[in-house]
């Protein structure tokens, strides 16, 4: 499925760059699978490759020609595997309850296009799809890519809305066009655009780029809470979980990192600190940050895993949270900070607030800290 997928990446950049040259608004922006809602719809924490995407169909499928249903299935799955970027290899699609014999037939591809300012993407199909013995003679047809739609979301959809079917071989009907609605699994699956990787620099980057002055792998860095201040854990109905006047965090920087985003370079979580704290609040620290480049001074960053661990007299346990990287920023210069701005955080354990917000501004060192592009 490999060379399907290049010839399906090949055929969208060409139609991109038509589009470009025609005076269109802008080209298409491949879009990725992510497990969290990133800063800026610029994704890092995206799903693993090989990770196997399950579509159950929450209705009927129907099958329509002109506005009368020719063909109608009562239940429907459909398996594909994620490459990692935005193609989903079709591995098997089965149909029951169907007015004519219909099952999945392969090879096909769905790839992902980011639909702006949103966390979905329309798709393209490329290879076979079904095979239906519609009327007695069986025919195999292809999504032609248009009126396909991934839903993001917590409650994540896969979606055909009069989808047109062509036909591909054996005896087929022209004009046919499937509606049908399918409910994703894994969730939540968030559909964004892949960001461009960041490096750490020890001086201001030439063009962008650090220019050999770049932090040398296995670096270790402190960000400590900046003096005077507190840090903020807040619920979803404003509500403190804790706060502390103490905090410490210490990251290792790391190359290309083990998570599934492109050139990515990560500050590992090494350990972290909290005292003088409202709730007992402590290290859980398991991931780490992901630098991501972006012209200015203020530069997004991606969280992956669990930070921080509070024990919520509310919810009568501890919960564990981790940042998802909305509204966490580093700020680089020669006095660079890392800010959790009402930082949208998760709930890795405990039977909590699945969501919460960070506030809080660290020092970090050593320093200064520049962004290049990777």
């Amino acid at each position: 499925m490999k060379s399907l997928y290049m010839v399906a990446a090949t055929a969208l950049a060409v139609l991109a760059l038509f589009a470009v040259g025609a005076g269109a608004a802008s080209a298409e922006t491949f879009g990725v699978m992510c497990t969290s809602v990133p800063a800026n719809h610029e994704c890092v924490s995206r799903y693993a490759p090989g990770t196997e995407v399950t579509a159950t169909s929450s209705g009927n499928v129907n099958v329509s020609s002109g506005g009368t249903t020719v063909n109608q299935c009562t239940g429907s799955t459909l398996k594909f595997r994620y490459n990692g970027e935005s193609g989903f290899e079709y591995l098997s699609g089965t149909f029951s309850g169907c007015t004519y014999a219909t099952k999945g037939v392969g090879p096909g591809e769905l790839i992902l296009k980011w639909k702006e300012n949103s966390d979905s993407g329309l798709a393209n199909w490329f290879g076979t799809f079904v095979e239906m013995a519609l009327f007695g003679k069986a025919g195999t047809y292809r999504l032609s890519g248009a009126g396909i739609e991934v839903v993001g979301g917590t409650l994540p959809k896969l979606s055909l809305s009069k989808a047109p079917l062509v036909g591909v071989s054996g005896t087929t009907l022209s004009g046919l066009e499937v509606t049908a609605n399918y409910n994703l699994s894994p969730a939540p699956i968030y559909v964004e655009k892949p960001a461009i990787s960041g490096v750490l620099c020890t001086a201001a980057p030439v063009g962008n780029q650090c220019a050999g002055s770049q932090y040398s792998e296995g670096t270790e860095f402190t960000a400590k809470l900046k003096p005077g201040t507190s840090v903020l854990l807040k619920g979803p109905f404003n509500e403190t979980l804790t706060q502390c006047n103490q905090s410490t965090i210490q990251f290792r920087y790391e190359g290309q990192s083990g998570f599934t985003y492109l050139n990515a370079h990560e500050l590992k979580y090494v350990s972290s600190t909290w005292s003088e704290c409202a709730n007992p609040t402590t290290n859980v620290a398991n991931g780490g940050l992901v630098v991501k480049f972006r012209e200015g001074s203020t530069q997004s960053v991606g969280g992956i895993g669990p930070l921080v661990q509070a024990y919520v007299p509310v919810y009568g346990e501890s919960v564990s949270y981790g940042p998802t990287g909305a509204g966490l920023n580093l700020i680089q210069g020669a006095s660079p900070l890392l800010e959790f701005h009402s930082a949208t955080m998760v709930a890795f354990s405990g039977k909590g607030s699945p969501t919460a917000v960070m506030s809080g501004t660290y020092e970090l060192s050593p320093k200064p800290i520049y962004v290049g592009e990777a």
